[in-house]
Order: C-alpha cells, then sequence, then structure tokens
C-alpha cells in the first residue's frame, strides 16, 4: 500500500468509529420551532389609503393564539396595478396588545416593474425582518396610492410570511 492509500483507509476508518460512537449521538437536537406562515391581501377600493386583513395557519380568526407571541421573520410581496396609479407605500402592522392604538409597521420596499404592452405595473420585494405581534393580535396589511390619483380599484398586492410562535 502506498501512503495515500494509507491515509485514505485511516481517514475512512476514523469517520466510521466516530459514526458508531455513543458520544456522537448523545447530544439531542432540539425540537423545530412553531413555524407560522402567514397571507396578506389588500385591494384599492377607489381610495389612496387601503387596509386588509391577514390570516395565519392554525387560526381561524386570524389572530395570534391565545399566550403566544409571533416573531415574523421574513416577507414577501407581490402588486399589481395600473401604471398611471403608483402604489407608494406598502407596510404589515402589527400591535403587542389588543386593546392598543398604536402598534408597530414595517414598510415593505416594493420595486416596480412596468409591463408595457399591458400598462400595468408589478411591484416586487422579500426581506429579512423582526417584527412581533401579541397574543390575540391580528396583522393588517396597509398598501398607500400616490397623491393626487383618480379613484381607481385596479390596484392590489398579496403579502405572505413566515416567523415561529413564542411563548409569551
Amino acid at each position: 500500500m502506498t501512503f495515500t492509500h494509507l491515509f485514505v483507509s485511516g481517514v475512512l476508518a476514523g469517520a466510521a468509529i466516530l459514526a458508531l460512537s455513543p458520544a456522537a449521538h448523545a447530544q439531542e437536537r432540539p425540537a423545530p420551532p412553531n413555524v407560522v406562515y402567514g397571507r396578506c391581501a389588500v385591494e384599492a377600493t377607489g381610495w389612496r389609503d387601503n387596509f386588509g386583513e391577514c390570516r395565519l395557519t392554525g387560526s381561524e380568526n386570524g389572530k395570534v393564539p391565545e399566550g403566544k407571541t409571533l416573531r415574523i421573520d421574513h416577507v414577501s410581496a407581490s402588486c399589481a396595478g395600473p401604471v398611471e396609479h403608483q402604489v407608494t407605500i406598502l407596510a404589515l402592522g402589527t400591535q403587542l396588545k389588543p386593546d392598543e392604538d398604536m402598534g408597530t409597521q414595517i414598510v415593505i420596499p416594493v420595486t416596480r416593474r412596468e409591463l408595457v404592452t399591458q400598462g400595468r405595473s408589478i411591484y416586487q420585494a422579500s426581506i429579512a425582518t423582526r417584527l412581533y405581534a401579541g397574543s390575540e393580535t391580528k396583522l393588517e396589511i396597509y398598501m398607500g396610492l400616490e397623491i393626487g390619483f383618480l379613484p381607481t380599484t385596479g390596484a392590489s398586492c398579496g403579502v405572505t410570511f413566515h416567523g415561529v410562535l413564542l411563548p409569551r
């Protein structure tokens, strides 16, 4: 056997010993976190400011489960609308308590692309974030259109997100 053969066989034997060793398997992996997915939709109703609700997996009423806090880790968005009526802001809002007047809002930085042949604009975004929603609260999506627009119902946005449920 050459030196290379001895080296390779020694490495393979060492790997086999580690794989069979009880100490190598003694550490248990932590349980995966309680992953939650959400989906929001908002459609222009002829006004500049438009609001829509969000739904969560495992929730019939769209609320964060009692005794839990939702930590949102990633948000993706897609919007479409007439070229002449730009979406100027898209934001996802949360609250830490159900009776709060003020909440937290994250602006989703959508990028605009025009489809010249169809006279439509497409907006897209995908961002990592850290946003919290408290127990028994709902999330809300907000879409603002440019100032001075003529009322239109042709703009809409869809937002998806995922995160984990944490103890309150």
